[in-house]
This record gives structure tokens, C-alpha cells and sequence, in this order.
């Protein structure tokens, strides 16, 4: 066995350690912890009960999901979260209103509705909940229920 060393050593982790010691931007930030983050934030928020949080907290998870998550389905529930109606006005002096009234079309956002829209993408994208699917040995095989339950009924007639 040769025990002659080469010549120039070779290490991989002092030859790469600069790009192992730097993540890449798409290693850096886990979405799964942050939209996690973002969610437990709403629950703090709605039991707080300031509306101004509440609506800050949906607003940032509506922030952090990217554009290349949105499908049909979501934008249309975010269309639909948005109300426009109209309002009648009456300028006041003094306490005393005066002139004419008019009427103001706004647009309202039902954050509440925003954040359903939300999860809702979320839970199609399979980032809410784990699908496990188990094989379960025993029991009745499919297919044989049928055969079961008419042995069971013949049985019971017998007994009557």
C-alpha cells in the first residue's frame, strides 16, 4: 500500500466552503416556516381582537404567497373578497349638515375572505396537511364484505 501523498491536496469542503458557507437565496428562506409564522401571527391577531392587527397579519401572508402559486380558483376568490358599494355622504358644519348630498362609490376588502382564499390555496398546494396512506393487513378483504354480511344474515335466520 502507497503511502506517497499527491501532490496538491485536494479538499472539497475548503474548495467549496464559500458556497456552502452562503445558501442560496431559495435555501435561505423557508417558505413552509415563514407562511407557518405568518399563520400562528392571524391566530395571536384574532384572539387579540384589534382589527387594525388582524388585517396587517392577512395582509402580510397575502404577502408572502408568490405569484407563481395563484391558480384560477384563487384569483377568483380574491376577486370575490372584494366589495365595492355605494355610500350617501352630507357634509356637516357645526353639527348641522348642509349643501347636498352625494353619493360615493368604495371598495372594501373582507379580509376575513382573503384569508380563507389563502388557506384554501395553501391546502390545494398540499402545504397545510399530510396526506399519509396506509395499506392495512387484515380484516376483511375488499371485495368480501358482500359474502360476509350474507353469511351473518343467513345465521341470524337460522337462529330465529
Amino acid at each position: 500500500m502507497s503511502k506517497r501523498k499527491p501532490k496538491y491536496e485536494v479538499n472539497i469542503l475548503k474548495r467549496f466552503a464559500d458556497e456552502l458557507a452562503h445558501p442560496r437565496l431559495g435555501e435561505k428562506i423557508d417558505y413552509a416556516y415563514r407562511i407557518s409564522k405568518a399563520l400562528e401571527a392571524i391566530q395571536l391577531a384574532i384572539l387579540g381582537g384589534d382589527p387594525m392587527v388582524i388585517d396587517n397579519s392577512i395582509s402580510a401572508l397575502f404577502a408572502l404567497i408568490p405569484e407563481s402559486w395563484y391558480d384560477e380558483e384563487f384569483s377568483e376568490d380574491i376577486s370575490n373578497a372584494r366589495v365595492t358599494y355605494e355610500e350617501e355622504t352630507q357634509s356637516i358644519w357645526c353639527g348641522i349638515p348642509w349643501g347636498n348630498s352625494y353619493v360615493e362609490t368604495k371598495e372594501n376588502t373582507e379580509k376575513f375572505l382573503v384569508l380563507l382564499a389563502c388557506i384554501n390555496l395553501l391546502d390545494r398546494l398540499d402545504m397545510l396537511a399530510r396526506k399519509e396512506y396506509r395499506e392495512v393487513v387484515g380484516g376483511v378483504p375488499f371485495g368480501q364484505q358482500n359474502v360476509l354480511f350474507e353469511k351473518s344474515e343467513g345465521e341470524e335466520e337460522e337462529e330465529e
